[in-house]
């Protein structure tokens, strides 16, 4: 009876706790697109927390990926035809900011087909021969006639195409990648009341633009490192001195505390760490022109 009871209990505990995960096409073709959902069933006060997922294989492609309240929607591509793999997705179950368990999905096998088929590519039986009549005299000299016009109306309408080009031709203006992240950094906002997912899409938004920024303006995958990664990066280059090296770290480290962890920061926080972003691309941008300036000498 005691035994029951307990079993009862832990039954209670978890029967919320589950996960459905599916492909949402019928069939799977190279190169489309592909949406792999996963649906949580969970409590209202249970937060889940979906990781990226990463291919190491040219088979899969991941484009994108759309976060709900309790599912994840993956938008993928298979390049190869047979059977594609998509890996397990662990998911960190929190309550009350701590960690209560964690769902893993199975791997997924799935067929890939192509478009084409063996119809497709079949060879077509040869026609038989047929007679082809020659031409009069008459409708050679009007085939002849409206191939020469045809010749002179397309010198002409280029002509005029290339006249009326280079009047209409104006130096197209690329703003430089500083001025253009500074000014996507500056419309970032708070929206409130301050809470984790305010907190976590601003400073998505923010890490987002300055790190694109980085990999812009110093030509490395800034997008797909980690923090230590391009702290490191900037280490090996000896590019940052030590105030601009420790406000990086501090930015970027307090982005994945509030991404990844859950956790809120302080109001003031959310304005410091924009401004923070702001000066270091201005430093960064003027150190860069510096150093170019000196080669150049």
């Amino acid at each position: 009876m005691k035994l029951s009871v307990i079993f009862t209990l832990i039954s209670i505990c978890f029967s919320q706790l589950s996960l459905n995960y599916f492909i949402r096409q019928d069939s799977v073709f190279v190169g489309d697109n592909i949406n792999y959902i996963i649906e949580l069933n969970i409590s209202d006060n249970q937060v889940p927390i979906f990781p990226e997922l990463e291919s190491n294989s040219d088979k899969l492609s991941i484009n994108s990926r759309i976060i709900g309240e309790k599912f994840v929607e993956f938008e993928l591509t298979f390049w190869e035809v047979g059977q594609g793999v998509i890996p397990k997705i662990p998911i960190k179950i929190m309550e009350n900011n701590q960690l209560k368990t964690t769902l893993e999905t199975d791997s997924l096998v799935i067929n890939v087909f192509s478009h084409l088929t063996s119809n497709d590519i079949s060879v077509r039986d040869i026609k038989d021969m047929k007679q082809i009549k020659i031409l009069s005299t008459l409708e050679k000299f009007f085939i002849v006639s409206i191939l020469v016009l045809s010749l002179f109306i397309m010198i002409y309408l280029w002509n005029k195409r290339e006249y009326s080009k280079k009047i209409r031709t104006r130096k197209k203006y690329i703003e430089p990648i500083h001025l253009r992240t500074l000014s996507e950094l500056d419309k970032i906002k708070i929206e409130y009341p301050i809470n984790w997912g305010n907190a976590e899409d601003f400073y998505l938004k923010l890490t987002y633009t300055f790190r694109k920024y980085l990999a812009e303006e110093f030509y490395f995958k800034a997008l797909e490192m980690t923090t230590n990664e391009i702290l490191e990066f900037f280490n090996n280059k000896n590019f940052l001195d030590d105030s601009l090296k420790y406000d990086m770290a501090e930015l970027l480290n307090r982005a994945d505390l509030s991404k990844y962890a859950m956790q809120v920061p302080d109001k003031n926080y959310f304005i410091s760490d924009k401004d923070k972003a702001i000066i270091l691309v201005k430093l960064m941008h003027e150190k860069l022109m510096n150093l170019s300036e000196e080669k150049n000498k």
